[in-house]
């Protein structure tokens, strides 16, 4: 009998994973997962993940990482390609030619005895603009591609954001199926369009029974604050302002006795070192740097603050106190603006945060609000604030298709 195998391609981080493992875990023991990294780093980093990269292993078969060095001739022929096309030469059947010699799939595929012929379905995100889609169904007609998400992110309308930049660059990217959880998200990175297979879903990862495969109870002895960052970045989030912010979270914190910090860095893992040396210029001490998963984390919890990242969405999910603090007005310019974290409030005439502007949570500002916020909490009063976004968040994921039934569907569709 003909093995049947399942393509995971994963690019930038383990975010990638992290959004469609659920899923996966949904085929039976019949299929085998492969795995491929683009990147050595990629791999390297999503191991600093423990518990989320031992659910992953239990699950796969198989990992390919990507060599930079292999079949370089053609990738070098591939670069040169690329800078003629800016200078509007183009040479088509040459760069066909060169794309269908540059992967080495084959070659590993066929040491583990296995063949393009085995793969029913290959899954890779939707920023992904890889040749290798198109590399498997020149050779594999009947394998579906299926695009999803990199992470759970909401995107804005041009409604909402009329300086939102939307390239165009990915609505070539081939699929049979596209999974998206939000009809904004469809039209950013496929534009108006109605002809493609659509799948709109819920966040497979938000599903009790996943969600419990990574919450385990401990005895806390702290005022556990749980901090999730974003790296600066030069466009939209500076240097000055990610100081500023980690400073104030820092100097709250010291206003509340036996409090501890753990920050949860971005997937990309780019902030260590820098955040590393702010902290160690405060005198509070009870701090820690983890690339643990934010369930594990968060589960274990008194209170999560989120900075510029879709994060905050894993914590509601387990129903815990959540608030952005970040400089969303102040830090808006005609360059910042064009991504896709704002929104513009014209009934307050100022830029917001889309999860604020979706009613998930509030963003706070200032060391002395989030210091009323830590009290409040250690002293368990007004509890019941916090159930509003817990049920506006849940409203947001009802009416979407689970794993379970995307699962069957997919299955059906690749008969």
């Amino acid at each position: 009998m003909k093995k049947k195998l399942i393509l995971l391609n994963i690019k930038r981080h383990h975010g990638e994973i992290d959004w469609i493992l659920p899923l996966l875990y949904r085929f039976d023991n019949s299929y085998n997962i492969l795995t491929i990294f683009d990147f050595e780093k990629t791999f390297l980093d999503f191991k600093k993940n423990k518990i989320l990269y031992n659910i992953w292993k239990k699950k796969n078969n198989y990992i390919y990482i990507k060599n930079r060095s292999d079949k370089i001739i053609f990738k070098a022929l591939f670069k040169i390609l690329g800078y003629l096309k800016n200078l509007n030469i183009y040479f088509p059947k040459i760069e066909k030619f060169v794309l269908d010699k540059i992967s080495n799939l084959e070659k590993f595929l066929s040491k583990k005895k296995l063949s393009i012929s085995c793969i029913n379905f290959f899954f890779i995100a939707h920023h992904n603009r890889a040749y290798l889609p198109t590399y498997i169904k020149k050779r594999n007609p009947q394998c579906l591609i299926i695009r999803f998400p990199e992470s759970p992110w909401i995107f804005p309308t041009r409604q909402q954001n009329k300086n939102l930049t939307i390239s165009g660059e990915f609505r070539n990217n081939i699929a049979d199926f596209y999974l998206h959880t939000a009809f904004a998200n469809k039209k950013f990175f496929l534009g108006k369009t109605n002809n493609k297979k659509i799948i709109y879903c819920k966040n497979f990862r938000y599903e009790k029974w996943w969600i419990q495969k990574f919450c385990k109870k401990k005895i806390k002895k702290s005022f556990n604050i749980l901090v999730a960052t974003r790296p600066p970045v030069e466009d939209y989030f500076s240097q000055i302002s990610y100081e500023k912010v980690i400073s104030s979270i820092v100097y709250a914190a010291r206003q509340i006795e036996n409090s501890k910090i753990t920050f949860k860095i971005h997937p990309h893992n780019k902030e260590y070192f820098l955040l590393k040396e702010i902290l160690n210029k405060h005198k509070f001490k009870n701090w820690k740097i983890k690339n643990d998963h934010s369930f594990s984390l968060g589960y274990n919890s008194d209170v999560c603050i989120t900075v510029i990242t879709s994060t905050c969405l894993d914590f509601l999910s387990l129903k815990k106190p959540t608030f952005e603090f970040f400089f969303s007005h102040e830090d808006a310019n005609k360059t910042s603006t064009k991504y896709p974290h704002y929104v513009y409030n014209y009934k307050a005439q100022k830029w917001v945060s889309i999860f604020e502007h979706l009613g998930f949570l509030k963003t706070y500002k200032s060391s002395k609000d989030i210091v009323k916020i830590f009290k409040m909490i250690k002293a368990k009063q007004n509890q019941n604030y916090w159930k509003k976004y817990y049920e506006t968040f849940k409203n947001w994921e009802n009416k979407k298709l689970d794993s379970k039934i995307v699962s069957k569907l997919l299955i059906i569709s690749s008969k």
